[in-house]
């Protein structure tokens, strides 16, 4: 994962499964790009670029845009609550596609999940937004092993769109995941919090290396920043 400015970034490497542009437009149509609507820190736009050291394929299946490299993959689905009668609705239908779409290619270990909704604690009791989400995507996901539960980000955003924002990181099935207790389980309810930040190791071209995937919005939001001036997209081939 890297970090670049958004002027110098022109068409995407053969080997990025996803690139995040912070409140601006994606510069192209290339169905990798994926917009955040939440505000940087400061006024310079970055780019949030995820490779995967090898190249990538891109495929679209309606709402459902993803890339995958045969090792890793990413996903990202956006949905209209309006269109599906709600964001509960709405939700349920986006984690049905995502459970759909796990075994399609070779990568069916769900490595961290991130969510983006408007107005997430709008509501009062159970009528609150997030709990009408959560309640969604338990439907969505169906009978689930606990101990396969990715980490999760719920992040609120508050523009007024009613936009369900998921989108996801995955491996294939020999990559080990560690967990810290750093943060309060997403899905397992009132249970020990236990699948949180995403530490992934996996051999690689090189040997060995430890991978980690960060959080884009927490980074953003919390005004950390890795900036690299000067540099375009097509540097060397780079693992998160």
């Amino acid at each position: 994962m890297e970090y670049l400015p958004l002027r110098d970034c022109g068409a995407l490497p053969e080997d990025a499964l996803a690139a995040f542009v912070f409140d601006a437009e994606p510069p192209d149509e290339d169905s990798r790009w994926i917009r955040v609507g939440l505000a940087p820190f400061g006024s310079e736009r970055v780019v949030e670029l995820w490779r995967a050291g090898a190249r990538v394929r891109a495929e679209r299946h309606g709402a459902l845009r993803c890339a995958t490299s045969g090792r890793w993959s990413a996903g990202c689905i956006e949905l209209d609550e309006n269109e599906h009668g709600g964001l509960e609705a709405a939700s349920m239908v986006a984690y049905a596609m995502l459970q759909a779409s796990r075994g399609r290619h070779g990568t069916p270990h769900l490595l961290r999940v991130w969510n983006y909704l408007d107005g997430i604690n709008t509501g009062d009791s159970d009528d609150e937004r997030y709990r009408r989400f959560c309640a969604g995507r338990a439907a969505g996901l169906g009978p689930f092993p606990a101990a396969e539960l990715p980490a999760a980000t719920g992040i609120g955003r508050r523009d007024g769109s009613p936009r369900l924002q998921v989108y996801w990181l995955a491996g294939a099935p020999d990559l080990e995941r560690n967990h810290e207790g750093q943060q309060c389980a997403g899905h397992a309810g009132g249970e020990p919090a236990a699948a949180q930040r995403v530490a992934l190791s996996a051999p690689v071209r090189a040997g060995g290396a430890t991978i980690f995937a960060g959080d884009a919005a927490r980074r953003h939001v919390a005004g950390v920043r890795h900036r690299k001036r000067g540099r375009s997209c097509h540097r060397a081939p780079r693992r998160f």
